[in-house]
């Protein structure tokens, strides 16, 4: 039933014609009602409608036609506040739309998150927002999220940003409390990855996928480079390092000017040092080793004191190039000096200007010991210990 009630003056461009069983309300002239009018049939109006006053429907209303303005509220001044579309389907609201329960936009759709209470906002199709969208309680989007100007998560907080799996897993997590991004799947850029808020990048290209870490990085894993590695500071490792290849430079030390001072060769095993070498270990050599140097210190052997105990001089024998035995040398086997293949002499010095020299032989049946000295140009051996006089 509608029961419209006119409490003040209703202009109309008809007559009113009222049936005498109240059936039917027919305006089809101009007619000036100044009292109430109560139908429970049905009230047709061809023409224009004022009201002065409100209007007032128990049992709704319907505005059938098809117009841009089907229904519009004006502010008094002819300008719209809100507007029914019904050619286009649409709804115009220049001012404020305020709603205590619910907002459905659309002719369908399904609310999947939604109760409808509280100020809810249900938007069938897309929505495009020109201004800035606030959002102080969760977000969830089913579908992808596109953003021409960027994104701003302006908030202090472990979770300011987040990323799951469908399953509640964080893949990546953005915490702006403790300064940090956390990527738990795998991490691909195309261009590079830069972590650090500073720093200076003095060898990249910012291209191909390059990683920049300003402060310091731990690797619980494996690292595997394959191409040149640059170190400005100094490398420290708590559990060994291995070198896997086949190069002539599997392992080079450089003095900062490009010249090797160590280097390891792994195709034909074998180690260069160019400077000095200070061990303060055993060292071990299964293949011999090899001092291919013009020197006269080419090798030697000091007591912990700095002084010598043997020392091989490799200058020119004209220099007096030799090997010099400090202290005892004792030999379990043969001792050969000159070369077989030369002509050239071979000599053997025992002693200096301040100690004389003396040989100690083991004679023939090998059960005594036999002393070799010289006096004046006579070389004079005793069974008695000379070599103490």
């Amino acid at each position: 039933m509608l029961h419209l009630r006119l409490r003040t003056i209703v202009s109309t461009a008809a007559t009113v014609t009222i049936a005498s069983a109240a059936v039917v309300l027919a305006v089809v002239a101009a007619t000036t009602v100044g009292t109430n009018v109560s139908t429970t049939g049905t009230l047709s109006v061809t023409g224009a409608t004022t009201l002065s006053a409100d209007i007032y429907s128990t049992d709704g209303a319907l505005f059938n036609v098809a117009s841009t303005t089907a229904f519009q509220v004006e502010n008094g001044s002819g300008t719209d506040v809100f507007k029914v579309d019904t050619t286009n389907g649409g709804v115009v609201i220049t001012g404020n739309a305020t709603t205590t329960v619910y907002h459905h936009v659309g002719s369908g759709g399904t609310v999947s998150y939604l109760n409808y209470a509280g100020g809810d906002l249900y938007v069938q199709d897309a929505a495009e927002i020109d201004g800035a969208l606030y959002l102080t309680g969760a977000a969830t989007l089913s579908a992808d999220i596109y953003s021409t100007d960027g994104a701003l998560f302006n908030v202090a907080s472990t979770t300011a940003f987040q990323v799951e799996n469908g399953s509640g897993s964080d893949i990546f997590l953005v915490d702006t409390t403790n300064g940090g991004v956390k990527v738990t799947g795998a991490a691909t850029s195309t261009v590079y990855l830069w972590v650090g808020a500073g720093g200076t990048a003095d060898n990249l290209a910012y291209a191909g996928g390059e990683l920049y870490v300003q402060n310091d990085a731990e690797i619980d894993g494996a690292l595997y480079v394959t191409g040149a590695t640059t170190i400005a500071a100094d490398l420290y490792s708590t559990d060994g390092a291995l070198f896997n290849v086949a190069s002539t430079t599997a392992l080079e030390v450089q003095n900062g000017s490009g010249v090797s001072v160590f280097k390891v060769n792994t195709s034909i095993p074998g180690v260069t040092v160019t400077g000095s070498a200070t061990l303060t270990g055993d060292i071990y050599s299964t293949d011999g080793a090899l001092f291919n140097v013009a020197s006269t210190t080419a090798f030697q052997v000091e007591n912990g004191s700095s002084v010598d105990v043997f020392k091989v001089d490799t200058s020119a024998a004209s220099a007096g190039g030799g090997t010099t035995m400090t202290g005892n040398a004792t030999s379990t086997g043969n001792y050969t000096i000159g070369d077989g293949n030369s002509t050239a002499t071979s000599t053997l010095e025992i002693g200096d200007a301040d100690t004389a020299a003396c040989l100690k032989l083991r004679d023939a049946d090998a059960d005594a010991w036999v002393y070799c000295y010289v006096d004046g140009t006579s070389l004079v051996c005793s069974a008695n210990d000379q070599c103490q006089k």
